[in-house]
């Protein structure tokens, strides 16, 4: 039974690169034949992103683990329907992306932002003066996805947050590729305009 599958363990693990790993295909064919631990596989390799991706739908951690908890259910239930050489990364993802807008749409969430993204910063400022500037940094950055319009900022925290590649992007949104790399060409441009402060000359 899935209920018998670790997720608390898959919550706890260190986040990891997430790469379709080369045993995707082999999880995908044994879970369409009912093998449980290849279901604990993907869980174990994917939980993290997911979460994190559900995450910047949601804007609620808490309803994005059960979100994607739910991914992972309905991918067990559904493993008949599979193609059993598609892509498990794409498929997980939307899943977990239809579950997540859907669940948004549910309880009427805030029309607000909905991503929360940590600009890496010093861990000890030498002084008040790095701190605030870390500080601008992070809300500009913000700020500026923010102000991409929705599929750019969705293309570009696919590709740059969550690893997806090109051709995966286009079959999770259902655009072209190239589509895919104008929005990335125009978002990376956006925001280097919007940091150009914060940009060494």
């Amino acid at each position: 039974m899935i209920t018998d599958l670790k997720i608390g363990a898959a919550r706890r693990l260190e986040p990891r690169e997430t790469a379709p790993s080369i045993e995707d295909p082999l999880r995908l064919k044994r879970l369409c034949l009912g093998d449980v631990a290849a279901l604990q596989a993907l869980i174990d390799a994917y939980w993290r992103p997911l979460l994190n991706y559900a995450a910047r739908i949601l804007d609620d951690r808490d309803a994005a683990e059960d979100t994607v908890q739910d991914g992972f259910i309905r991918l067990w239930e559904r493993r008949r329907e599979w193609e059993p050489n598609a892509p498990a990364r794409v498929i997980l993802y939307t899943i977990v992306r239809n579950l997540a807008l859907n669940g948004r749409k549910s309880v009427k969430l805030r029309n607000r932002s909905d991503v929360r993204l940590r600009v890496p910063r010093p861990t000890a400022p030498t002084a008040p003066e790095d701190a605030l500037q870390a500080d601008e940094l992070d809300a500009a950055m913000r700020a500026a996805i923010d102000a991409l319009p929705p599929r750019r900022r969705e293309v570009l925290l696919l590709a740059k947050f969550d690893g997806l590649s090109r051709n995966e992007i286009a079959e999770l949104l259902g655009i072209a590729p190239q589509t895919i790399a104008n929005h990335l060409a125009l978002a990376l441009a956006e925001l280097r305009d919007a940091l150009r402060p914060f940009l060494a000359p």
